[in-house]
């Protein structure tokens, strides 16, 4: 399966973190259902890390590295925006990494209050 990130921001700006909610609740979908997901960011121009940790960081409290890796592949993404997924997915490894008692049913990547 194939997901356009455009079709989740409605333009070429990757910097929603409600748009990357909603783009991590389709991702969650497939990969619990152990399908094979690319992640197209053809068009999208800007990618910020609060759109990348609330759509893809956030997985590595939910799924084991190895299935993240196994399930979902990124194509297209500019390479500056790959270095800040780089930085978004190796900080979230280790932050879960350092807190496996953590409830994942408290988290709250969104405040918006």
């Amino acid at each position: 399966m194939i997901l356009k990130v455009k079709d989740y921001t409605g333009n070429n700006l990757a910097v929603s973190a409600e748009d990357g909610r909603k783009l991590f609740n389709d991702i969650s979908k497939y990969i619990d259902k152990g399908e094979l997901l690319k992640l197209d960011f053809t068009e999208i121009e800007l990618t910020i890390s609060a759109f990348l940790n609330t759509a893809i960081g956030q997985l590595y409290a939910f799924y084991p590295q190895d299935k993240i890796k196994e399930l979902l592949i990124v194509e297209n993404m500019d390479t500056d925006d790959l270095l800040i997924l780089k930085i978004v997915v190796d900080e979230a490894k280790t932050r879960f990494k350092n807190y496996p008692d953590i409830d994942t049913n408290d988290i709250d990547v969104v405040n918006e209050s």
